[in-house]
């Protein structure tokens, strides 16, 4: 879409309001918008024939202001002073804006779905939902229009997450920035700290597809020798626990040891905040592999738990 943001090479082209043969806008939200809708007629001429379609969540990060841009149920939160503050807003049917465009348009919304079919009311692609002629594309069913969230950076900005609904289906906004807060306390490991959001969603349930972008910022959180300490401790206390509940209780399966230690979760002080006992599964299933060392790891089903 950087094409949309070019400015005029000539005169011309400025009092005219073009660049480089593209419209020229003045205002990034104007160039944003108007480089999703020409990116979804673009499409449509390749893929008019082809079913399914995506969502987008984009962030420009300038010296004084970050945009977020969302077009789906994917999103994009800015966490400040610890707390997910600015945040974009899911673009799905049931939602009361949502739903009048898609009546107006001839649609339904039924089991929260557009004509009971597609959960996102707005993406690229899902051509299927726009063959109104007589309406604009951002009119249609399915809008590609996206919305746009500006904000002043501020030094207490720490990191921005961009994920898809496959971690936010059970997880809130508030649980992600929380969690990776207290991560960024005790790792330098940006990667673990992911895999960890990735993790807990899938012991939480999560059956959609996850992708999650962590972008740190200058106030982001740094790692404390105090929370190192009390992280290890923590880990310690989980081990010595899951070791006598298996002895305890005589379990000799997984599943049984993992419905147990949830019950006992709100006696262990200082899990995660965000993330809790699912962030401390490894540690469980490590004691566990240790008591029972011949145990398979794939017999672990999250899923069922």
């Amino acid at each position: 879409m950087g094409g949309f943001l070019e400015k005029p090479e000539t005169e011309k082209q400025a009092q005219e309001g073009h660049g480089n043969g593209l419209r020229y806008c003045h205002k990034y939200e104007a160039g944003i918008r108007e480089g999703f809708l020409q990116l979804d007629e673009d499409m449509r001429k390749l893929y008019q024939d082809k079913q399914g379609g995506s969502t987008a969540i984009c962030v420009f990060v300038s010296p004084d202001k970050i945009y977020l841009v969302n077009c789906g149920d994917s999103r994009a939160v800015i966490s400040r002073n610890g707390a997910a503050v600015i945040y974009t807003i899911d673009h799905k049917p049931f939602s009361p804006k949502e739903q009048e465009r898609i009546q107006n348009a001839g649609g339904s919304v039924m089991i929260k779905r557009i004509n009971g079919t597609l959960a996102v009311s707005r993406a690229f692609g899902d051509y299927d939902f726009k063959n109104d002629s007589s309406k604009s594309p951002v009119d249609q069913m399915v809008s590609p229009e996206p919305d746009i969230t500006v904000c002043n950076r501020s030094e207490h900005d720490e990191f921005i997450v961009v994920a898809c609904d496959g971690i936010w289906d059970v997880m809130t906004s508030t649980e992600v920035c929380e969690f990776i807060s207290s991560r960024l306390l005790v790792t330098y490991d940006l990667t673990m700290i992911v895999n960890s959001v990735l993790d807990i969603c899938l012991h939480k349930g999560s059956r959609d597809n996850m992708t999650l972008l962590l972008l740190l910022l200058p106030g982001a959180p740094k790692v404390d020798m105090d929370a190192v300490k009390a992280e290890r401790s923590l880990d310690q206390t989980i081990v010595q626990i899951t070791k006598e509940v298996i002895e305890k209780h005589e379990i000799h399966d997984f599943e049984t040891l993992i419905r147990l230690m949830k019950r006992m979760a709100i006696n262990i002080p200082n899990l995660p905040p965000g993330g809790g006992l699912y962030a401390k599964y490894y540690i469980i299933e490590q004691a566990f592999h240790e008591k029972f060392p011949d145990t398979p790891a794939e017999i672990y089903d999250y899923f069922s738990m």
